[in-house]
């Protein structure tokens, strides 16, 4: 997950993608019957952000841009739905098999049947049916014509059976329930707050993790192999978490999180424009064991320097120092990455840097020779809210879900959404 392509100070589009930490699963047809979390004192409700779609549905955009092409099957009868509304659904009664779906001005083709203007719903009479890409997803799957003469693939599902797929592609499943718990409970809620100032006016949020990652129920890996983006765990954490979100002052805010912080977390305002006060930076204590709590690059200087030269739009021949760290957040990071060839210096923001070399997170120093940079860092991603890593370890130690979510996010308060206040 990583919300920064929507607000982060000096984002650059999708460049800072949080690889956040994930698992591959043998998709399995076992349910397990959901455990209750210890439930907070009091329950009030705060609205849900009703959308376009009905309090329950969230829109999940599946391609990142305008493609020309899907890959589409769908399992099962189902409905054509014009989105301009000028006809009336068309029935099918047989399923489609998979197939390229391609675009041309006037339109797309499906079932024999041409749909030009806003596009097409495809809104199956079972769910799960709709498959885009070599991925299944519940609900449905509107297909919208761009302007650039492509679509967009949009899939509005519930919101708990989004976030049981979520927290799936998330956390790993052998993290702790409690863990896997409060995944859910940040999942949902981020989700939610992305409903209230959707990126885009088709979708609330992005299926990668530029949002949160999400697979749908199963999907196609490596020589075609049926790999499961939703288990029983996933299910049970969101059931059992059903409705639950993060309030501050009883509003709902953004509930941030990456994979590692590196030992403590940082502050929302200092990466986020929509950082909040319930968003400090503490100290983590639990993801010591992480792959990436602390890591080393070592990197060619004419490799680096090429890239570097991109961002900065100057040639830089050589280097002779590099490297500017300052304390942000009570971690030790550059804000600012200074680099000189001894005749003039060139100032990039280091969460510029950070995508342009492929950093795994913005907790690093940078040295060099003037042949190669060495990079010393700690932590995985953004580093602002709850730490998955971090979370795991708590839960080891015997924390539950709710101290969990307190420690990350302090003076929050474990609210119930309304399900039926109108935005």
């Amino acid at each position: 997950m990583d919300g920064l392509a929507q607000t982060s100070r000096g984002v650059l589009g999708s460049a800072i993608l949080l690889l956040i930490v994930g698992v591959i699963v043998v998709w399995s047809l076992d349910d397990a019957a959901p455990t209750k979390p210890d439930a907070p004192p009091s329950m009030t409700a705060v609205s849900s952000s009703r959308s376009a779609d009905g309090d329950d549905a969230i829109r999940v955009a599946l391609t990142r841009r305008s493609v020309s092409s899907i890959r589409l099957r769908i399992d099962g009868s189902y409905r054509l739905v014009p989105l301009d509304g000028r006809e009336g659904p068309v029935a099918v009664p047989e399923p489609l098999s998979d197939r390229s779906l391609e675009v041309d001005p006037r339109g797309i083709d499906i079932a024999g049947r041409r749909f030009g203007g806003s596009g097409v719903e495809v809104v199956p009479d079972s769910s799960p049916a709709v498959w885009i890409d070599g991925r299944k997803y519940r609900g449905s799957v509107r297909l919208h014509l761009t302007s650039e003469g492509g679509m967009r693939a949009v899939n509005v599902v519930p919101l708990e059976e989004y976030v049981a797929a979520v927290v799936d592609a998330e956390m790993p499943g052998h993290f702790p329930t409690a863990a896997r718990e409060a995944q859910a409970i940040v999942a949902r809620g981020y989700a939610v707050s992305c409903r209230r100032q959707p990126p885009h006016e088709w979708f609330d949020l992005y299926s990668t993790p530029v949002s949160q990652n999400y697979l749908g129920v199963i999907y196609e890996g490596r020589e075609g192999r049926l790999l499961a983006g939703e288990t029983a765990g996933g299910r049970a954490a969101a059931a059992s978490t059903e409705s639950l979100v993060c309030t501050f002052d009883g509003e709902l805010f953004r509930t941030y999180y990456s994979a590692c912080c590196g030992g403590r977390t940082f502050a929302g305002d200092v990466v986020f424009d929509d950082g909040t006060g319930s968003l400090p930076s503490v100290a983590c204590g639990g993801c010591d064991d992480a792959p990436l709590f602390r890591w080393e690059r070592s990197i060619a200087s004419d490799a680096a320097l090429e890239r570097l030269s991109e961002l900065a739009r100057a040639r830089m021949p050589a280097f002779r120092s590099i490297a500017s760290a300052k304390t942000i957040g009570g971690v030790s990071v550059p804000a600012v990455v200074a680099i000189s060839d001894g005749r003039r210096t060139v100032r990039l923001p280091a969460v510029e840097v950070r995508s342009a070399i492929g950093l795994p997170s913005l907790c690093f120093q940078l040295t060099g020779d003037g042949r190669r940079i060495d990079v010393a860092g700690r932590g995985h991603g953004h580093g602002v809210g709850l730490c998955q890593w971090g979370a795991k370890g708590l839960a080891e130690r015997g924390l539950s879900c709710r101290e969990i979510l307190q420690h990350y996010y302090p003076g929050c308060e474990l609210t119930l959404l309304s399900a039926s206040t109108a935005r």
